[in-house]
């Protein structure tokens, strides 16, 4: 394959081959990609013009660390863009908790979700574009500072953050109670933004939402929060998934639950 039309493959698959052929072709890469990468070094000619190539290099010079082989993480860095491959219709949600107060809040709530977004899709043409076959499908992970992550589940898009309120709520030493409960006081999450673009080469997304407390139906307290990340594509799907986590994380996290019930005299 001549070199021009190999990075514009790596670059832009979907343009060159249907969904069902990709993973195919990603993993017949692997008899290509060694002669490519032993003639690939950080700072030649080829760095620019091969981006892909960059990234290979560095993730395999951190597996060298490891002790492992250059031919060995070559064709560990395959099957982990195979795996990526079969799994695009699902995105994936790495979810941050913060550090645990030193002072937990001793109430209880009952969490309620409203989608008050004017445009219900993530995606802009443009990401939907690189991301074709997103099925609105979300696989959560959770995680603590300083430990792996954990899967959840896979999610809809209102379900997603009812799941990751209500870890970020019994985190801060809440009792999240069932629909219907009788709790200290509702919990409403109303969407107004959550939205990802894409465009010269970088993912941005932004998400924009207000955390509010009632009782019986009368408002206590409210708070707005708006966010937004964004992030150099090498891995498509990969730096999607992490500029998604990034946003959700710090957005949910900046949320000052202290000072929310406060305001709510509870």
């Amino acid at each position: 394959m001549h070199l021009g039309r190999m990075n514009n493959f790596v670059r832009h698959p979907q343009q060159l081959l249907p969904l069902p052929a990709r993973c195919l072709t990603v993993l017949s890469l692997s008899a290509i990609l060694p002669a490519f990468m032993a003639s690939f070094r950080p700072g030649s000619d080829l760095e620019k013009p091969f981006p892909l190539g960059a990234f290979m290099w560095r993730e395999i010079t951190k597996m060298r660390e490891f002790g492992l082989r250059p031919v060995l993480s070559l064709g560990l860095l395959t099957a982990i863009f195979a795996v990526a491959c079969v799994s695009s219709n699902v995105l994936g949600v790495n979810y941050l908790l913060p550090a645990r107060p030193a002072a937990p809040i001793g109430r209880s709530v009952v969490i309620t979700f409203e989608d008050a977004r004017k445009d219900s899709a993530l995606l802009s043409p443009s990401a939907q574009a690189e991301l074709e076959g997103f099925t609105n499908v979300y696989a959560l992970t959770v995680s603590r500072p300083g430990r792996s992550g954990e899967l959840k589940g896979a999610y809809t898009l209102g379900p997603l953050f009812m799941e990751i309120l209500r870890y970020r709520l019994e985190e801060a030493g809440l009792r999240v109670l069932p629909s219907g409960a009788a709790a200290d006081a509702q919990f409403k999450f109303v969407l107004k933004e959550f939205r990802m673009d894409f465009g010269d080469r970088k993912w941005s997304a932004a998400v924009a939402y207000e955390s509010r407390l009632l009782k019986n139906e009368a408002l206590l307290s409210q708070q707005t929060v708006n966010g937004s990340a964004e992030r150099v594509m090498w891995m498509k799907k990969a730096d999607a998934e992490k500029v998604i986590g990034e946003l959700v994380s710090d957005a949910v996290n900046q949320m000052d639950l202290a000072s929310l019930f406060k305001q709510a005299g509870l």
